[in-house]
């Protein structure tokens, strides 16, 4: 969306002048646009090893976030922690989806109004503006409003008057990158090609959770892996917010030669 990432760009609009001694009507304008985004292109995976590390003489660690395991063969396989005296069983198969399936389509919506007029000396111009985004990482958005006000009017003598005035309030929650511990894409890559990241999303859910209690009061981290965070989690309790509040503007007075227009 327009000044997510990188430079807002401001049009200076304005009213009219009427061209008879009598006030221009008001003009009106409201536009609504709606687009949705989704990811182009994903990063090649293979589709044949799954959970283990076969090159530490680990094959079948439950423990492991490295796809070095043993071939698919589609029998039932324990996975993730014993939690409770409970284990997760699955199929050992290819999750040929699993990281498409974490991602949503990005949604972004953008309403704007305004109000504009004058008369053979003055105009005026009002505008409200209103950005509201959902990001193709779970929990990320970034919404901005803004109001607009120029005004001029013709003084005498050739001087004019002008004011000019902008406000605007942005609120966004974007994701951790790299490979900061927070970082979702580097959890989400990170992940075995077995285990089905679609069922993680519930995260309230302890085998698919971070720092759970068990009933003997020791912690686990219930997510299938040691090494690396469930996305979702990290999606949810990674919290990187940033608001801001800018008011821009000008007032003149200057002098014109000819007509006011």
């Amino acid at each position: 969306s327009a000044g997510a990432k990188g430079v807002i760009m401001i049009t200076t609009k304005a009213g009219k002048h009427s061209e008879s001694g009598k006030a221009s009507k008001m003009e009106v304008t409201y536009k609504a646009t709606y687009t949705q985004s989704d990811i182009l292109k994903y990063a090649e995976l293979q589709h044949t090893y799954g959970q283990g590390n076969l090159y530490q003489g680990i094959s079948d660690d439950r423990r492991e976030n490295f796809s070095w395991g043993y071939k698919f063969d589609g029998q039932l396989r324990p996975w993730g922690q014993v939690i409770d005296n409970k284990q997760l069983v699955k199929p050992y198969v290819d999750q040929p989806d699993n990281v498409k399936n974490f991602f949503n389509n990005g949604k972004n919506l953008n309403n704007f109004v305004s109000l504009s007029g004058g008369s053979e000396t003055s105009t005026y111009f009002l505008s409200l503006d209103a950005v509201n985004t959902s990001g193709v990482v779970p929990n990320t958005f970034y919404n901005k409003y803004s109001v607009r006000f120029n005004g001029t009017t013709q003084l005498n003598n050739h001087f004019y008057s002008a004011v000019n005035f902008n406000y605007i309030n942005s609120y966004s929650r974007v994701e951790s990158s790299g490979q900061a511990t927070g970082s979702v894409l580097d959890n989400l890559y990170e992940t075995a090609r077995d285990i089905p990241i679609q069922e993680l999303k519930n995260v309230n859910n302890h085998f698919y959770s971070m720092q759970y209690l068990d009933t003997g009061g020791v912690e686990r981290y219930g997510y299938y892996g040691a090494y690396y965070k469930n996305p979702y989690w990290t999606a949810e309790h990674y919290d990187n917010r940033n608001k801001s509040d800018q008011i821009l503007g000008d007032v003149k007075i200057g002098y014109k030669k000819g007509e006011f227009n």
